[in-house]
């Protein structure tokens, strides 16, 4: 087989693998890279990169930042990811060929292409990790291509390792620990010299860390934890990828200095680096498993949804039934934004009072952009901005980065708070978008609103919200005066947030709070006519309590369905099987609700 024939077939293969890759990221993890997107922002300015860059791993930082600005795109993401990804393997492959030119018998360098995969699914792992291994196996190809003495090899090492170290960071610890297995297997007597650039980086490490407190503490420098979310402490698995290259290095020295004719001592080394391959990559798989499990990857979806408003489609999934609190969560967010909550509510899944209210106490950042989109929704502008304020700080905390999708959230909410305060600090946050490639045109629209409170009061969303904040405030003290419920002023959020909370009591079966406000509020503008679920939860309401219910306009047909609800309860109510038996006729009712799922 000529050297054409190889690199064609060669060629073919690695284009197999790169298309098998994005598949698998697009079949599989579609929604993954623009939820990675929105806790980073790269801002074209100049003062901002070279904040960047005074830091080590600061390159490393803007390339990441620059390239995920692009995950906003479809396929952009999955493309990016497999090409760095089959780089990885080509550049292994590259180094196996240097140091073991007799055979091809190692296959373990697809370890480091394979073990980086399940990380890149773990978005608590930041892609510049995958750029600072790549830029380290072509500085390692470069160190084994073309220095050959050992005082250019010593020079160039420790030139680049000082270099590598601040531009990219802690990969460069693992890059001259590479150096010096390979050189300890190529000459062990002069092996002690290539010791050197690893005291060099330790010794840059440890200055960042303790003298000049560019590092917060070693393992930030001189592991992969400098890629990791810094809120969070990594499993052993981020390790395995990372150590998988100086292994590589190891065996595949040790293969080229025994190597053997004999074709089964060939095919049983062979069958061993395949087992391993096989077991490290299900551990790893197994170890991110949280991240590939069906309700993450559902989650990804229905967060993809509600940041770019497809309420439909949150609503389409959500017709056979949601897995857990959050897309529950998220599934009201889109009822609500279509204004059918409570009309439709119990139509679909509904877990208690946690279907619309989300404990923050213990400020998870992963659940704070749900959270500011649900209270936007139902018209509570302090709250939505709160959240999204805070997501803002974890962004900056863990990526030292800004979060583009609360950063809008918060001009909205100080617009819409409006005043010199309110205008001036969405003015410094719609400077920041201006200076971004997608997001510019977005934050220019909203500068027409900018100190003028007229165009704030004409827009249908920020004018309605604005005028919905003393709805907010009445609605915050209705326990101590009810009455204040009829001096509500209607407007387009003024029945959502009023539903948020008849909805919050019925969810958590309170019907006297729910009645509280009813019997408060029905007849007047913002509340003219009953939705469904407030019918047949009157209807519980009254058969507890005795009350009169002729002044609501419940129709004859609820009435009827509700006795007969009753009636066949009554009659059957020791059966073990009563709650299946009505779910076939009830399901979509609160009383079913009531009776069966809440309690």
């Amino acid at each position: 087989m000529n050297k054409l024939t190889k690199y064609i077939i060669s060629s073919f293969l690695w284009l197999l693998a790169f298309v098998a890759i994005f598949l698998y990221f697009e079949l599989k993890n579609k929604y993954l890279f623009s939820f990675i997107e929105q806790n980073q922002l790269f801002l074209f300015d100049w003062d901002y990169v070279l904040e960047k860059i005074s830091k080590p791993a600061g390159v490393s930082v803007i390339l990441k930042e620059f390239i995920l600005q692009f995950f906003n795109l479809n396929h952009f993401g999955a493309l990016a990811c497999s090409l760095l990804l089959i780089i990885v393997g080509i550049s292994t492959q590259t180094i196996v060929k240097k140091i073991n030119p007799k055979s091809m018998d190692v296959l373990l360098w697809a370890l480091p292409m394979i073990t980086q995969l399940p990380l890149i699914i773990n978005f608590d792992y930041q892609i510049n990790g995958l750029l600072s291994y790549i830029v380290m196996q072509l500085l390692f190809i470069i160190y084994i291509y073309y220095f050959y003495k050992n005082v250019y090899k010593l020079i160039f090492l420790s030139v680049s390792s000082i270099i590598f170290f601040w531009l990219f960071g802690a990969a460069s610890f693992y890059f001259v620990i590479s150096v010096f297995i390979y050189e300890l297997f190529n000459n062990i007597k002069q092996s002690i010299y290539f010791s050197l650039p690893i005291i060099l980086v330790f010794i840059l490490a440890r200055l960042s860390v303790y003298d000049y407190y560019l590092i917060s503490n070693l393992s930030l420098a001189l592991t992969p934890e400098e890629y990791y979310n810094r809120l969070l402490k990594p499993g052993i698995e981020i390790y395995f990828s990372w150590l998988s290259f100086p292994i590589i290095i190891i065996l595949s020295s040790i293969f080229s200095k025994h190597y053997t004719n004999s074709l089964i001592k060939r095919l049983l080394n062979q069958a061993f680096q395949i087992c391993l391959i096989l077991c490290i990559s299900f551990y790893m798989f197994k170890k991110e498993e949280y991240y590939t499990k069906d309700d993450t990857r559902k989650f990804l979806k229905y967060d993809y949804y509600l940041r770019y408003k497809q309420w439909d489609n949150i609503i389409s999934e959500s017709k056979n039934g949601v897995s857990n609190y959050l897309l529950n969560y998220a599934q009201n967010i889109a009822l609500i934004e279509k204004d059918i909550f409570p009309e439709k509510a119990f139509f679909y899944t509904q877990k208690g009072i946690e279907s619309i209210t989300i404990d923050w106490s213990d400020n998870n950042p992963f659940i704070f952009p749900l959270i500011s989109d649900m209270y936007f929704a139902v018209g509570n502008v302090s709250i939505a901005q709160e959240v999204a304020f805070k997501k803002m700080s974890e962004s900056i905390a863990v990526n030292n980065s800004l979060n583009p999708r609360m950063l809008k959230r918060l001009i909205e909410t100080n617009i819409i708070y409006g005043g010199n305060t309110g205008y001036s600090v969405a003015n410094k946050y719609i400077n920041i978008l201006k200076t971004t490639l997608y997001y510019k045109k977005w934050a220019q629209e909203k500068e027409i609103y900018l100190f003028n409170d007229e165009a704030v009061n004409k827009d249908s969303i920020f004018g309605a919200l604005r005028l919905n904040l003393k709805n907010i405030d009445i609605l915050y003290s209705i326990n101590n005066n009810s009455i204040q419920l009829k001096e509500m002023s209607c407007s387009a959020f003024s029945k959502k947030s009023l539903d948020y909370y008849c909805m919050g009591y019925l969810l958590n079966t309170d019907l006297d709070g729910f009645y509280k406000i009813v019997s408060t509020c029905y007849g007047e503008d913002i509340l003219k006519r009953l939705p469904q679920s407030y019918q047949e939860a009157l209807l519980i309401y009254g058969a507890q309590n005795k009350t009169d219910l002729s002044r609501y306009n419940i129709s004859e047909q609820t009435r009827k369905r509700f006795l007969m609800f009753q009636d066949f309860a009554a009659k059957n109510f020791n059966r073990k099987d009563l709650a299946a038996i009505m779910k076939k006729s009830y399901n979509n009712t609160y009383w079913y609700y009531f009776m069966f799922i809440k309690n």
